[in-house]
């Protein structure tokens, strides 16, 4: 049987603790909203939703997401499971955070995932998440937690032990219950647009917006491609994308952060041009020609 972690967190305001049938009938609706997302990924999983363990700091809940029919394949259903339910009922998760998340999945064919499998994960968690499919449990996720005046804000994490990136405030729990239209607020934002080269470490061969994954000066980091003139030829083959390392691509890359908690954060990365690739130089490209050589030769017996 494969396991898969994810752990909800309730922040609690300072001195005070949760209501308990409060925090219950929240973790039902979670719990209901889980089972949603996995008949939507992979209706031959059968699902158990157990409690390893619960912190009091705030509270944080590791629960463990085990299936109890072995099945090829599992884990990577299992994967897409639990990035769908920590988006679903959290906020975003990033690409490095599904990596980490990733080395706690546990079962007998779970070897890793390729990056072509990792993109496929992505998008079955896309897919059910944007299909709504477990809307109404995380809707009454919401409206629990939204009656304890001590809950001032919920967040989801893949990796056992470890606080959310980032946390779901009270001041969005209405608009998550359906309750009240979300409320528009002042977000300082900024966006910047610079000429960068950056590696290529993983492409999506197929139309659409997934993020191809890709690796600059600060480091690796998923985009979207919107030079469509480029990703047509790439998926006609006009363009030929060599499964190599170290494949340089200079683009033009458009950043856009918002200011949170006094910092600067990266929210989006868009390619909006890509000006061409680089392949590194083989060896043979670093020989000179042999014409090069016996005229070499020939100068040296003269």
């Amino acid at each position: 049987m494969t396991t898969a972690p994810i752990s909800l967190y309730f922040d609690l305001e300072p001195g005070q603790v949760a209501d308990l049938e409060v925090v219950s009938r929240a973790s039902l609706a979670f719990a209901a909203a889980v089972k949603d997302l996995a008949f939507f990924i992979d209706p031959s999983l059968d699902i158990r939703i157990e409690l390893q363990s619960a912190t009091e700091s705030s509270l944080d809940f590791h629960n463990l997401i085990r299936n109890l029919r072995k099945k090829a394949g599992e884990s990577l259903s299992l994967g897409a499971l639990i990035l769908a339910a920590a988006e679903g009922i959290g906020t975003g998760i990033r690409d490095y955070e599904i990596e980490k998340a990733i080395a706690h999945i546990q079962g007998d064919d779970h070897k890793g995932f390729t990056p072509e499998q990792l993109s496929q994960l992505r998008a079955m968690a896309d897919a059910a998440n944007e299909g709504r499919v477990a809307q109404p449990p995380v809707q009454r996720f919401y409206q629990e937690i939204d009656r304890d005046p001590a809950i001032r804000g919920v967040g989801t994490s893949l990796t056992p032990g470890e606080k959310p990136r980032a946390l779901v405030p009270r001041s969005e729990f209405a608009a998550r219950a359906g309750r009240a239209a979300p409320r528009e607020e002042t977000v300082n934002r900024r966006t910047r647009v610079e000429d960068i080269p950056v590696v290529l470490i993983s492409p999506v061969l197929v139309a659409g917006t997934r993020r191809w994954k890709l690796k600059s000066a600060e480091g690796e980091f998923g985009a979207t491609i919107k030079d469509e003139e480029f990703v047509r030829r790439v998926l006609n083959g006009t363009t030929n994308v060599r499964m190599k390392a170290g494949i340089e691509m200079s683009v033009e890359l458009e950043t856009v952060e918002e200011f949170r908690h006094g910092v600067w954060q990266v929210i989006e990365h868009n390619v909006l041009r890509v000006f061409g690739l680089t392949e590194p130089p083989t060896q043979g490209d670093l020989l000179p020609p042999d014409g090069d050589n016996d005229q070499s030769e020939d100068g040296d017996d003269d």
